[in-house]
């Protein structure tokens, strides 16, 4: 099936329809970390690829920016670990509302700024400003034109800075877990297939909370990320594949004999 024209307004309504849920869960906790001067969530044991190539990347005296900042919690790392300023991208107000409170717990209002944008049409009044641009899990499989998402990022990098991306790895889309049940692929690689979530979007403890929203998601090739970056101006001056599940999306499969790469990180330099 083709996705709806209005799919990422969808996902959108999806995304703000899970926030209470997520607030919940973390709030309170991520709320009295910030509190503490210095805190961080890099050190989370899923995201080590991540964390390790943005602190080689580095962060001191730099303007940081994250697209898809669900509730802000590595931008405001990113700042608590030495960059200069930041700004977090999301298109839900909710999560954008739950940055707002970290901000102030940590009391970083005057070097955080938040914005409201659809990663696809970034605003163009942050045009060449970031030494370092950002994405974590989940943001890629939301965009059905990954070309998009990248002229925005291209545009936002400083010739000489770095945009660091972290997402489950393209082969591990190839299963579905939670709805088979088993162990075997059930996709193509190559499937240009819209993936319809009908369950929620729970990840931490996959709660059922009465969702009524579908989200649509869709699969990119290695090799097209890669190409769509190097097209841009960009060169992948690192690349890593996990065996970890870092979305903790596919329970059991990182445990089978045969596991397939599960976390992808890519360093892109922006050379022009």
């Amino acid at each position: 099936m083709s996705a709806p024209d209005d799919y990422l307004d969808r996902n959108r309504a999806a995304w703000s329809e899970v926030a209470d849920v997520h607030a919940r869960h973390r709030l309170a906790t991520l709320k009295a970390g910030f509190a503490a001067p210095g805190f961080s969530t890099f050190g989370d044991p899923d995201h080590v690829d991540m964390a390790r190539r943005l602190r080689q990347v580095g962060f001191a005296g730099k303007r940081v920016a994250q697209i898809g900042c669900n509730n802000g919690r590595e931008t405001l790392s990113a700042v608590n670990e030495g960059a200069a300023s930041a700004v977090g991208f999301d298109f839900t107000p909710k999560f954008l509302g739950q940055a707002r409170e970290l901000t102030a717990a940590a009391g970083l209002d005057d070097r955080v700024d938040w914005v409201e944008a659809n990663a696809m049409d970034l605003p163009v009044r942050y045009d060449g400003q970031f030494d370092l641009v950002f994405t974590t899990i989940g943001v890629l499989g939301w965009m059905r034109e990954l070309e998009h998402l990248f002229d925005g990022i291209a545009r936002y990098v400083k010739p000489g800075g770095h945009y660091v991306l972290e997402e489950m790895h393209p082969v591990s889309l190839m299963w579905d877990v939670r709805q088979s049940g088993g162990f075997e692929p059930q996709f193509s690689y190559f499937t240009e297939e819209v993936y319809v979530e009908e369950g929620g979007l729970d990840y931490y403890e996959d709660s059922d909370y009465g969702s009524r929203e579908k989200s649509y998601s869709f699969t990119h090739t290695l090799s097209k990320i890669v190409n769509l970056l190097c097209e841009r101006g960009f060169v992948i001056t690192a690349l890593d594949e996990s065996p970890h599940d870092i979305g903790s999306y596919f329970p059991g499969l990182q445990d089978q004999p045969a596991n397939p790469p599960m976390g992808l990180v890519i360093v892109a330099e922006k050379r022009s």
